[in-house]
């Protein structure tokens, strides 16, 4: 399944898209990270399918999962209070990397409710730590406002 997941997600076809959203609950967690990830289109385009599967998955048994939900939240619609609302229960996660995740997106969707995690690593995350550019991508963000 993975690879067909793979491709699905990748794919620049619409007929592809039909079954992303019931492949994030597949029992394999990386294909339903890989679905989950192919959703952002959709997700984008406000498909309520799309964005009510990633919304699950922001409550994924797997970490891996739920960061890349927070991931593809970013894309959804500025006026629906859903993904916020999802992102920012994310910020009480037990993995660090979803709890960063999901403040990183807060942050580029204009919410404050991350700042205080953002703010904590500041000064603190040097060029070597994986947080480090999407940091600076929130910076530049806030920057250009």
């Amino acid at each position: 399944m993975r690879p067909l997941a793979a491709g699905l997600a990748e794919a620049l076809d619409p007929r592809a898209e039909k079954p992303l959203p019931a492949l994030t609950r597949h029992p394999d967690a990386r294909v339903r990270s890989r679905t989950v990830g192919g959703l952002s289109r959709q997700v984008q385009q406000a498909d309520p399918d799309a964005v009510a599967a990633v919304l699950a998955r922001t409550r994924d048994t797997d970490a891996k999962v739920r960061e890349a939900a927070c991931r593809v939240l970013l894309r959804a619609r500025a006026d629906d209070p859903a993904p916020c609302d999802a992102l920012a229960a994310c910020l009480s996660d037990p993995e660090e990397a979803v709890r960063f995740t999901a403040a990183v997106q807060l942050a580029l969707r204009d919410d404050p409710r991350g700042d205080a995690l953002l703010d904590a690593l500041d000064g603190i995350v040097d060029r070597t730590s994986p947080y480090y550019w999407p940091l600076r991508d929130v910076w530049r963000h806030r920057e250009n406002r």
